[in-house]
């Protein structure tokens, strides 16, 4: 191998943990263009107003914390003015779904499934609050540089 580049420092560690040469080893962090970042005033029927929303982008694994975010969502709503939106897809979906049903919560927990980047986007600078958590599933699999940041 001449090279290998990663976005973060914990990813390179991983390749010189494996025994890769650390002079192969480049970092080049992720970016993003802020003038794409600016408020939006309505993303596919959602607008600008007084409700708080909570975004989470990212595929609905276990490592991806979806079930612990959709169980703390359910404890901090004490106002109708609050929704969680959940915008990915992956194996976890229906036991995310199901548990925003048993606990009462599908009036203020949106499912988008995939969308493109632009979407994605979009939905960011419409809310409020942005969560990207994330825990070590049962592979000891954790995450490494998202690229939703």
């Amino acid at each position: 191998m001449k090279a290998c580049v990663v976005p973060s420092r914990f990813l390179g560690q991983k390749f010189l943990d494996c025994g890769l040469d650390p002079a192969k080893l480049t970092i080049i962090p992720y970016g993003i263009d802020l003038e794409k970042v600016d408020r939006a005033k309505e993303v596919d029927g959602m607008k600008e107003d007084a409700v708080i929303r909570i975004l989470h982008a990212g595929r609905l694994v276990p490592k991806k914390g979806i079930l612990d975010l959709i169980r703390a969502f359910g404890q901090i709503m004490t106002t109708k003015h609050i929704e969680l939106v959940i915008v990915g897809d992956g194996t976890q979906r229906k036991e995310a779904e199901e548990l925003s049903l048993a606990m009462g919560l599908t009036d203020r927990v949106r499912f988008l499934g995939v969308q493109p980047h632009e979407v994605v986007l979009s939905y960011m600078k419409l809310c409020e609050i942005y969560v990207l958590n994330s825990r070590t599933d049962e592979n000891q699999e954790t995450e490494g540089f998202p690229n939703t940041i």
